[in-house]
């Protein structure tokens, strides 16, 4: 029996789905790639391995790559491109080491003003993106492109010292450079907390303090009253007899 695709939300207006939103099993379909078959098995798939859905219909050898690569373009509506050009040079982005752009699978691929526009298989990873971000100062934008077109531009375009192969403590370190990265994305918002906890604790005892003096303040006056109220009263009858 035929699989048949659940009903998209949208469905029931009526209204035509453009990509952006259809799931990508739909626009695969929509554009004869795949047959409801294969959805359906890879479907079935995704429940053992966790995958996601492209790479295991790619995996199954029913669709292409790039197909792939395609319609996840058109659904997140970002780009697609081919990593066949050198990296952009400048001192923003010269830190971004090797080993920290296999890790993340993204390569710098333009920068035009303060806008610098990354390569990535997986761009909707918004910790690498604000970790970028972060590390340059500049803007970012994403553009999508193949996981090995990337890494392969990385050991095209970077100096054969850092063009080894990786052993375990190379990952380890590209796994330091990218927790490095993603605490600078985090460390603004961090500082800018811990800052307004330290004003607003000075604020607390500059008040309290405040409070104390004049409450110390109060009843040195009143001492000082009731001295004079003392000074002030007639004497007693039995004193002036």
């Amino acid at each position: 029996m035929a699989a048949t695709l659940p009903p998209h939300p949208d469905s029931e207006t009526g209204a035509a789905l453009g990509p952006r939103n259809m799931r990508l099993g739909e626009i695969l379909l929509e554009r004869g790639k795949i047959e409801a078959e294969d959805i359906e098995r890879a479907l079935e798939l995704q429940l053992e391995r966790g995958d996601k859905l492209g790479k295991i219909l790619v995996d199954m050898g029913t669709v292409a790559h790039r197909d792939v690569l395609a319609a996840l373009s058109d659904q997140l509506d970002i780009p697609l491109v081919a990593v066949d050009g050198a990296p952009p040079s400048a001192p923003e982005i010269e830190g971004l080491s090797h080993r920290f752009l296999r890790q993340c699978r993204a390569i710098p691929v333009a920068l035009v003003d303060n806008v610098l526009t990354i390569a990535m298989a997986d761009p909707l990873d918004f910790e690498t993106i604000a970790a970028v971000r972060a590390f340059s100062g500049l803007q970012v934008r994403t553009a999508l492109a193949a996981e090995q077109e990337i890494l392969d531009a990385i050991d095209r375009n970077y100096g054969e010292s850092e063009q080894r192969t990786y052993t375990q403590g190379d990952d380890e370190q590209a796994g330091a450079d990218l927790e490095h990265l993603r605490d600078m994305a985090s460390e603004a918002p961090v500082i800018r907390l811990v800052n307004a906890m330290i004003a607003e604790a000075i604020e607390t005892s500059n008040r309290s303090r405040r409070s104390s003096a004049c409450a110390s303040a109060w009843m040195a006056c009143s001492s000082v009253r009731n001295r004079r109220r003392a000074n002030s009263r007639p004497p007693s009858s039995a004193a002036s007899s």
